[in-house]
């Protein structure tokens, strides 16, 4: 991803460039420097912002996102991935609605509003579902069930951890 950086700087390519910090984010973020991969998703947003790759902001925002909710910082990670619905709604990307949905739903569920947290993993299920997205039916199951963990309902906990197992 450094090369193919690289080689899109030398060529202009700037929306090539910004993939490629995308795609470097994600290598970082993967190793747990969630510092460089915010850098690095950071210009990806600003270069996909002055091309004006709505797409590309989306996505960036949504990786944004993740990297702050691993750092605990789940006011900023909320903040962006609303901008992700937002983004993502506009341009009728339903699964990044989907994923925008989950991610709320884990910051929610981190804060301890178990009752939003259900709300949205319900959101993502459906759409999930909607798409013929089976993992992502299983991730919201898998979420629900934690949700109503947290909440003592053990019983449907279980169900929806069944549900995720069996998917």
């Amino acid at each position: 991803h450094e090369q193919d950086r690289a080689i899109c700087e030398a060529l202009g390519d700037r929306a090539g460039v910004a993939r490629a910090c995308a795609n470097l984010g994600l290598c970082y973020f993967r190793t747990g420097d969630y510092g460089r991969a915010r850098e690095l998703h950071e210009q990806d947003r600003a270069i996909c912002e002055a091309l004006g790759d709505r797409a590309g902001v989306a996505a960036a925002c949504g990786n944004l996102g993740v990297c702050y909710y691993s750092t605990g910082d789940y006011g900023r990670a909320r903040e962006l991935h609303e901008q992700h619905r937002a983004m993502a709604e506009a341009l009728g990307d339903r699964a990044g609605v989907a994923r925008a949905c989950g991610n709320l739903g884990n910051c929610y569920d981190s804060t301890g509003d178990y009752g939003r947290a259900r709300e949205l993993h319900e959101q993502a299920r459906v759409m999930c579902e909607a798409l013929g997205d089976r993992a992502g039916v299983a991730a919201a199951c898998g979420n629900l069930g934690n949700c109503h963990f947290r909440t003592g309902d053990y019983g449907r906990a279980r169900e929806l951890h069944e549900q995720a197992r069996a998917i």
